[in-house]
């Protein structure tokens, strides 16, 4: 063989072991940096879990399980269709006196989010190609705290955690065992339960998780109709015959008027839908795939982007028609998280094509977590201090006899407490006049 042809090949052969030795070094230090950013953004999320208090309705739960024991809320709000929300809230008993066990409450919660997920996403195999699912699923799960309405409700907030967030958590559980591939074994069995039972959460997920079990299932499980509509009937018919259901609604004067729930759904329906839908990065590569090459099938629009907004307009439009006003945010919060699961297993196929190369584009992807809405106001209030100065008020007038400090002193000023952590807690000043909880426990209301 002449020389030049042993020195080309030789050459050739170099520096294919070259190339390859790059990416090999490149994909390990992907292997890091992934995990290494999760795990920094993740920190930032929870970071506010260090300087929690107990706030608003965490004091009535507690009071009301001490006063009436198991049933809870027999004397304050008679019964209601919030069943399993009522037994995980009588844990305030031990949480409002025990603040190091109430700040580790949001990392359990965080876990747990995490978990449904990756077992969701695992069940109806949705992940990107070269992505482990783990990272996946943990990014997506970012992905909903960091773009969330009002964090605070939905993970710093006992109340708000225990009937939103692990509404989340049940469903998608449900959701997963209820899947095809279980649907002969005991998973199944399991499914129908844990629907049951994520449809008694609050009124919101009394409509969204029956209604979600069919429509991921419907097409290769005839049995699941039954086994949602039996849920859902049951769970409507605690929350009809409920009295504590109709005291709350006679506190709104605006229930049920027509012309006002109309109006009002329209237009807070119409401003959700466009904060859904274009303030996620995902979401747009989600639309930019479904409008380019092979995939840009029209009439898949409406399963594509319509169909995820679907818990957003029952969210919005229960309330309003219930009492009068839009609610709270956590309710929107429990629509956003669902938004979020069902927009990627809707357009999971678009996940695998080769017109957007998510893996390529999932670091930026993990950078986009940076600059969400929640995790930058988080680092800013670190920067600034907020969180140590909410800490130091909290501990120095977080009085047992409820006689906190004078409202008219700037210091105790609601600006002062951080977006992530924003609610009504027992410190004169900051607490509203229409929430006498901390005082009702504390003692310096009798009833």
């Amino acid at each position: 063989m002449p020389k030049s042809n042993i020195f080309i090949r030789s050459t050739g052969t170099a520096a294919y072991h070259n190339k390859n030795q790059w990416f090999m070094k490149s994909n390990n230090s992907g292997k890091v940096i992934i995990p290494v950013l999760l795990l920094l953004a993740s920190t930032i999320t929870l970071f506010p879990a260090l300087y929690a208090f107990p706030a608003a309705d965490d004091f009535c739960c507690a009071w009301l399980a001490r006063q009436h024991g198991f049933y809870l809320g027999i004397d304050f709000a008679q019964t209601n269709g919030r069943w399993i929300a009522t037994l995980f809230q009588h844990a305030n008993v031990v949480l409002v006196e025990n603040i190091a066990l109430y700040r580790i409450v949001p990392l359990v919660a965080f876990v747990l989010i995490l978990s449904s997920v990756l077992l969701f996403f695992k069940t109806y195999k949705i992940n990107i190609p070269g992505i482990r699912n783990i990272y996946f699923s943990w990014f997506v799960t970012l992905m909903i705290f960091g773009n969330m309405p009002n964090i605070s409700e939905m993970l710093f907030w006992y109340s708000g955690s225990s009937t939103y967030l692990l509404a989340v958590v049940f469903t998608l559980f449900s959701w997963s065992f209820l899947h095809p591939s279980q649907s002969n074994g005991i998973f199944y069995f399991i499914g129908i339960p844990l629907l049951l039972m994520s449809a008694s959460f609050n009124e919101i997920s009394m409509f969204v998780a029956p209604l979600g079990a069919w429509f991921l299932n419907y097409k290769t499980n005839s049995r699941i109709l039954y086994a949602s509509i039996s849920v859902f009937a049951a769970t409507l018919s605690i929350a009809l015959i409920s009295g504590g259901n109709h005291s709350r609604m006679a506190f709104f004067k605006d229930s049920f008027s027509l012309r006002y729930a109309v109006t009002a759904f329209t237009a807070q329906t119409l401003r959700f839908a466009f904060i859904f839908l274009f303030s996620l990065p995902l979401v747009w590569l989600f639309i930019a795939g479904a409008i380019s090459g092979k995939i840009a099938e029209k009439k898949k629009f409406f399963k594509r982007f319509l169909i995820p907004l679907i818990p957003s307009v029952i969210a919005i439009g229960l309330p309003i028609a219930a009492t009068g006003i839009l609610g709270q945010h956590r309710t929107i919060n429990y629509a956003w998280t669902i938004f979020v699961i069902l927009i990627i297993i809707q357009n999971k196929d678009i996940l695998k094509q080769p017109v957007i190369n998510f893996k390529k584009l999932f670091p930026l992807l993990l950078f986009a977590l940076f600059i969400s809405p929640v995790i930058s106001a988080i680092t800013e209030d670190m920067f600034r201090g907020k969180f140590a100065e909410f800490s130091r008020i909290m501990q120095e007038n977080r009085i047992k006899d409820a006689t906190g400090p004078d409202s008219s002193t700037k210091e105790f000023s609601r600006e002062l407490i951080p977006a992530s952590l924003e609610n009504i807690y027992p410190v004169r000043g900051w607490n509203s006049k229409d929430n006498l909880c901390p005082d009702l426990y504390y003692g310096a209301i009798k009833k």
